[in-house]
């Protein structure tokens, strides 16, 4: 096949010939810019795909100048068109009022009409609209496990964590104790035998009262080898650790006992890897800061190739109130304002789905409370390939105090 082919109006040529440049599929290079004129000829032809891939481009600014609302503009034609991802993503812009003036209400519709076609990510964000009784619709617990349970059978990682959590705590079900750990067990590796490439282009899911969540537009299916790169570090931590240890969490610090021996998070970081920025409130910052950590900012600490400067023989030198936040809340980590679980922690791996949900409420009220500026700062942004590989979304989104 050839690119002349697909100047002769025939949308499915387009579209395959797009989807070549943007893969570098059949021997051809990757060439964003390319696929994206390829996908605008087969969308403007009404091709329901390319035009839900043209939102997607618009949005993550891929081939593209990033663009909400050509992004939202190009979802509402292949919603339109009925393609059930394009309604998600819609709906989510809606609900965050994202490139759009929120409408709850309006997400809320969008969302049901993409569950019914059976996607799983909007069925998992009904799911949430029912569970906390969002966009018009009326709480209703036994709905929102419906949903949940709907998205989670199709593989969504995030409905299966939410699943887990509703069977431990008997919300719209029974509590099931043996299918609470069993469904989270399943979201940490429920799509290994799957595969699937990864396209850079994402789709949302919607967590807990708000949006921004990015899930492969596979349904979340995890890379193979990052599964078997924590399943490493779950022999490795099993050697190591031959009893349960204490973890609990007082006055926004988190106390990780696991951390005394494992020092794995703030020791020198792989070869490659960027600085892990780690932002300092106001409050935090002394003149002996730029001498206690190693610093990218004035208001910004950092791991890299050299680990942390504040570790010593017996852990970190500085006292509790003057360590990063990302510190004294780890293994949770704050991604994009809401709340994630780093993957391969001996706390993911050891503690109960009850346990970390437990302890990620407490931290995640704590968060609330800080001032919306702060929580600002002290949020990170990590590639959707990096959320995938690294982390464990926890359906919490963190706003802050309000101004």
């Amino acid at each position: 096949m050839n690119t002349c082919m697909a100047d002769r109006n025939n949308p499915e040529i387009q579209f395959s010939t797009a989807e070549r440049h943007y893969y570098g599929r059949d021997g051809t290079i990757v060439d964003r810019a390319r696929a994206f004129k390829w996908y605008s000829r087969a969308a403007e032809q009404g091709h329901a795909e390319a035009q839900f891939v043209l939102g997607l481009m618009y949005e993550h600014g891929r081939g593209v100048d990033q663009s909400l609302l050509k992004a939202a503009g190009w979802y509402k034609r292949a919603s339109q068109a009925g393609h059930a991802g394009a309604m998600n993503n819609l709906g989510c812009m809606y609900y965050e009022g994202s490139g759009l003036h929120r409408d709850a209400e309006k997400a809320a519709e969008l969302f049901l009409k993409a569950a019914g076609h059976g996607h799983a990510s909007a069925q998992f964000n009904l799911s949430i609209m029912y569970l906390f009784g969002k966009g018009g619709i009326k709480r209703d617990p036994a709905k929102a496990f419906k949903w949940c349970l709907s998205a989670a059978e199709q593989g969504d990682v995030s409905a299966c964590y939410r699943l887990s959590w509703l069977y431990e705590h008997a919300v719209g079900t029974s509590h099931d104790g043996r299918l609470a750990r069993l469904w989270f067990m399943r979201a940490q590796g429920c799509n290994v035998a799957a595969g699937g490439e990864d396209d850079g282009l994402s789709e949302y899911n919607m967590t807990l009262e708000c949006g921004g969540g990015v899930s492969q537009k596979t349904a979340g299916i995890k890379d193979a080898e990052s599964q078997s790169i924590a399943d490493q570090y779950r022999s490795l931590w099993k050697s190591m650790f031959t009893s349960p240890r204490n973890v609990e969490v007082r006055g926004g610090v988190l106390t990780n006992d696991y951390c005394i021996d494992c020092r794995f998070c703030c020791g020198p970081q792989p070869d490659g890897d960027e600085p892990f920025p780690m932002a300092l409130l106001d409050r935090q910052i002394t003149r002996q800061t730029g001498q206690d950590l190693y610093m990218i900012d004035r208001h910004t600490a950092c791991l890299d190739q050299r680990g942390c400067r504040a570790l010593g023989p017996n852990g970190c030198n500085l006292k509790r109130d003057l360590r990063p936040v990302a510190c004294n809340i780890f293994p949770y980590v704050l991604i994009n304002r809401r709340l994630y679980l780093y993957r391969i922690c001996p706390v993911s791996m050891f503690l109960s789905s009850d346990r970390i949900f437990e302890l990620a409420e407490v931290v995640r009220l704590w968060l609330d409370v800080q001032p919306e500026a702060d929580i600002r700062r002290i949020s990170i942004y990590r590639s959707p390939d990096e959320l995938e590989e690294k982390y464990i979304d926890l359906s919490m989104p963190i706003h802050g105090r309000p101004a």
